[in-house]
């Protein structure tokens, strides 16, 4: 398994339209709406034996909480192959540690979208939950079998 510096836009967002879910944020275009207000994305890929089986796209946010690198969604691994074993996660996690480091941040953020019976949480990590700050949540049912409302409570709160 090698890691390295993404440099094909086309070669990145195709492997990731090929995969069964393709969020998003680990879009080389989003890559590109970070670095236009200033937060720098760094790509890597992951190949064996010159195929590609993963990506992964980090931002450096320079947070008031600590300049970290949030892995947004990612990495992004290939659903058909089976060669990447924990030991390859590990790798990919000391490369992003490395470029922490180099980048002077104080943590990393990831968020894999990954089936829960299949994480492999590399060596080191703990969970961190990610606090949302919403002001209002709305609930809007769009069914007439509304499945959050309880008729026995007359102010229902879903």
């Amino acid at each position: 398994m090698t890691i390295s510096h993404a440099t094909d836009q086309k070669a990145w967002d195709d492997f990731l339209c090929d995969q069964t879910f393709s969020p998003f944020l680990q879009s080389w275009t989003m890559g590109e709406v970070y670095a236009s207000i200033g937060h720098e994305p760094i790509r890597l890929v992951l190949e064996n034996e010159g195929e590609l089986v993963g990506i992964c796209q980090a931002i450096v946010v320079p947070a008031r909480r600590g300049r970290h690198l949030a892995v947004s969604y990612g990495p992004v691994l290939a659903q058909s192959s089976k060669c990447i074993a924990h030991s390859d996660i590990q790798l990919l996690t000391t490369e992003l540690k490395n470029i922490a480091k180099e980048k002077n941040c104080t943590f990393i953020r990831m968020s894999p979208f990954w089936p829960e019976q299949t994480s492999q949480k590399p060596k080191g990590t703990q969970s961190s939950p990610l606090h949302l700050l919403a002001e209002h949540i709305w609930y809007l049912p769009l069914t007439v079998n509304d499945p959050w409302k309880n008729t026995s409570d007359p102010h229902p709160h879903p």
